[in-house]
């Protein structure tokens, strides 16, 4: 009977944190990924204190630990240098960041989902800035075809600090698939979503439906597309995972929390009993517009003013 043959893989995780912590949620995702990836490098943004780096210990053969500020493609490029000189001994290369929580399902499945489709690199999903096409840098997965070239060795190492993280998305992510597509290589993902916007900002819980293994950080920090119920997103995490996300939330920006889970946003609509009486509230900020309605018609209606720190009643 034959036995698949084993995949190696190498991987660098980049990381930045303002106080110079790795945050329980980063240790999660690295105790994940070792069970799916045969080398770690932890490459940080940061200095890190001794008992910080006793955390990485268990999953991190090596450990960049520096202030650089070339964001994470500047901590990609030390980790690839890092292990260049023994690539030749791995199939695959990762690269992946600590701006996710997760996974919230085995990364393995993942893998699985990718396997037999032809391509030479692949991330979970495309995004567009500018009109331009890319796969999403947060976890990036390339063959040996593409680690090994020399087209991909030049742009890692043509890395730079820039002032602007745009220019750096523009020049580095976005630049990075359009550079290794025109020499050929071919790109997939494992969700194609819809490629003319983010869905991990739009449609985080569709996606989540759909198997995607990860919620964005400045998703639930900011809210920036202001997604209805997000707070659903913690029926897809297990509850250690919920517990740890909660946490790094609150050692931010505990009112971070306040206002994008449980400010009323938009139109929202709640029903005492919808054949009777329908309430609908209608959010802009700083003005609530509340409506009330009893067997279809109106009889209130008012604006209240209110700040977002004040208003804590979660809908929906």
């Amino acid at each position: 009977m034959s036995t698949q043959t084993h995949i190696k893989r190498a991987a660098v995780f980049a990381h930045y944190d303002q106080d110079s912590i790795v945050d329980d949620y980063v240790i999660y995702y690295l105790k994940a990924l070792s069970t799916v990836v045969d080398t770690i490098v932890f490459s940080s943004d940061c200095a890190l204190a001794e008992k910080e780096m006793k955390k990485l210990s268990p999953y991190c053969k090596h450990v960049i630990a520096a202030p650089h500020g070339e964001y994470d493609f500047g901590s990609y490029k030390r980790g690839y240098l890092a292990l260049k000189n023994d690539l030749s001994h791995y199939d695959e290369l990762v690269f992946c960041n600590d701006s996710c929580y997760g996974p919230v399902k085995p990364l393995a499945d993942v893998w699985e989902r990718m396997r037999g489709i032809k391509c030479d690199f692949w991330g979970l999903i495309y995004g567009d800035s500018h009109h331009k096409e890319h796969l999403q840098s947060y976890f990036l997965v390339f063959k040996k075809r593409v680690f090994q070239s020399s087209a991909f060795d030049s742009f890692i190492k043509s890395i730079r600090k820039m002032d602007d993280k745009w220019d750096v998305i523009i020049e580095y992510e976005v630049g990075l698939t359009q550079h290794l597509q025109q020499q050929g290589f071919r790109h997939s993902a494992m969700i194609e979503g819809r490629r003319k916007t983010n869905d991990c900002m739009y449609e985080p819980i569709k996606l989540l439906m759909q198997g995607f293994p990860f919620v964005k950080t400045s998703l639930l920090r900011d809210n920036p597309c202001t997604v209805r119920r997000l707070h659903r997103y913690k029926h897809y995490l297990e509850p250690s995972l919920n517990d740890i996300v909660l946490k790094h939330i609150n050692r931010h920006d505990p009112e971070s929390y306040k206002k994008h889970y449980y400010i009323i946003r938009n139109k929202t609509y709640v029903f005492f009993h919808k054949k009777f009486v329908k309430i609908r509230v209608r959010n802009k900020y700083p003005w609530c517009f509340l409506s009330v309605k009893l067997l279809g018609m109106t009889i209130f209606k008012a604006p209240i003013l209110f700040s977002r720190q004040g208003n804590e009643r979660q809908i929906g």
